[in-house]
């Protein structure tokens, strides 16, 4: 075992990515411990310490619903449930108002919110990874490093990846159906189809809002890619196969996690409830074009102050060299598609 260990510590070592992990593991761990030990979570809209317990009750009692799909309450469970199991055993009875009185002990709670914080780090790490595995597909190791460096410097991302909200997370997936996507057209290997499908629903079975990634993304993307590259459309049916399959066996898991298909009333309530009070109550920008262009002008006046200026200029560069060069139509197209 020892001559297995001490190579890949000192692969580990040598390796700039594990400096870049390992310094933003540091900047998130700062605050790990932010307002605990606490009976319930500051961070707003934090699926800890209670919401993902809310999550798994309500999603398929018939007729209920929560705001937030339940996966990441299954990836939650495994590392609270013995948290669960003690609150349970010390609880004068199982009634109701025994067990919620028990668990939401600040013990428990505070269990729960680190459980749910390291994951979110855990994530986070896995997103600049991805970031770096992006940039190095399409260009080289170099590329990757610093791709992967600008993003673990981001403002946005270090203080999500020490809070419970659901950001990280639903990125986490993702980012890496994207990567999934980019490596079937680098690779001409339509087994990453299924991956990059599954791992979209994953996404969007965590937040729904994760369907923005992909609405207008994988289209166009698997549309410039046929159009620039000849192998996809000399093996047309073999990919469009692959895709509806995919797309299928991913709508149905969905479908099946969101409780749509064991909780029918519940999800259209959901849906009707996103769609409608969820949607309006809370807008900061009006419904239209006025409204785009206002977000818009938004995003473009402040979003440097999350990564800086100089690191937004170094992304339009990649961007414009990405254009620029056609010599490998796949990896073009797949260059293209975080953008």
């Amino acid at each position: 075992m020892r001559t297995l260990i001490c190579p890949l510590v000192r692969r580990l070592l040598r390796s700039p990515l594990f400096w870049i992990l390992a310094f933003a593991a540091l900047m998130r761990v700062t605050g790990l411990f932010w307002g605990l030990p606490h009976a319930d979570g500051w961070d707003d809209d934090g699926f800890a310490p209670r919401n993902f317990l809310t999550a798994l009750a309500l999603t398929w009692a018939p007729g209920s619903y929560f705001t937030y799909p339940p996966l990441h309450a299954f990836v939650l469970l495994p590392l609270t449930l013995p948290g669960a199991a003690l609150a349970l055993a010390q609880a004068p009875s199982l009634s109701q108002a025994d067990v919620i009185a028990a668990i939401t002990q600040p013990f428990y709670m505070t269990w729960f919110s680190l459980a749910a914080r390291l994951v979110s780090l855990a994530m986070s790490l896995g997103i600049i990874w991805t970031m770096g595995r992006m940039a190095e597909l399409v260009a080289d190791r170099r590329a990757g490093l610093l791709a992967a460096a600008a993003c673990a410097l981001g403002v946005g991302l270090t203080y999500y990846g020490q809070v419970s909200n659901l950001d990280v997370p639903y990125l986490f997936w993702s980012s890496l159906a994207l990567l999934a996507l980019m490596r079937a057209m680098v690779e001409r290997q339509t087994r990453w189809l299924w991956q990059a499908a599954l791992l979209a629903a994953a996404a969007i079975a965590t937040k729904d809002q994760a369907y923005a990634v992909f609405a207008l993304s994988l289209p166009l993307a698997l549309l410039l890619w046929f159009a620039a590259d000849a192998w996809p459309r000399a093996q047309a049916r073999r990919v469009l196969t692959t895709l509806g399959g995919a797309a299928l066996l991913a709508g149905l898991l969905l479908l099946l996690v969101d409780g749509a298909l064991t909780n029918p009333s519940g999800f259209a309530k959901r849906i009707a409830f996103l769609a409608g009070p969820a949607s309006h109550d809370y807008a900061a920008y009006v419904a239209g074009p006025s409204g785009w262009w206002a977000l818009l002008g938004d995003m473009a006046a402040h979003f440097g102050q999350g990564s800086g200026a100089g690191v937004l200029m170094l992304a339009a560069l990649g961007v414009a060299w990405r254009l620029r060069d056609r010599r490998d139509a796949a990896r073009w197209v797949a260059g293209l598609l975080p953008l």
